[in-house]
């Protein structure tokens, strides 16, 4: 696992990120491997998190969390944004949610189709 920050990265910011893919190891389970947890910053149209007020500024940037992570040959990607790095984490946290019992899900009932919908609808809720 890879802990990066897109510009410069200090040990506080590595150590979170560290326990960041810990917490989320978690909530994905056995059989998945996390490849990278990254801080970004996000467009606020692009934003992905719980809709905001009308009276927010949808043109100003986000920090969000990414985190990379396979199971097999399959890779997957989820993005997630918050007003701040613990915001983040807690939509990330809850997106794993969601795609832990949608692999499950489809693992257990269409072991094959399945894993290709899965991707599909991952690669939308970015």
């Amino acid at each position: 696992m890879t802990a990066s920050w897109t510009g410069t990265t200090d040990s506080m910011e590595t150590g979170y990120l560290e326990r960041v893919a810990e917490d989320i190891q978690l909530i994905l389970g056995a059989g998945i491997e996390i490849d990278a947890v990254e801080i970004v910053e996000i467009d606020g149209a692009d934003a992905g998190s719980e809709p905001r007020s009308p009276e927010s500024d949808s043109d100003r940037r986000r920090t969000g969390l990414r985190a990379r992570y396979h199971l097999g040959e399959r890779t997957f990607e989820t993005t997630a944004a918050g007003e701040s790095l613990i915001d983040a984490h807690r939509h990330l946290r809850a997106r794993l949610v969601v795609d832990r019992l949608r692999l499950t899900f489809s693992e257990t009932v269409e072991p094959r189709r399945g894993a290709k919908r899965l991707a599909g609808r991952l690669a939308r809720t970015e």
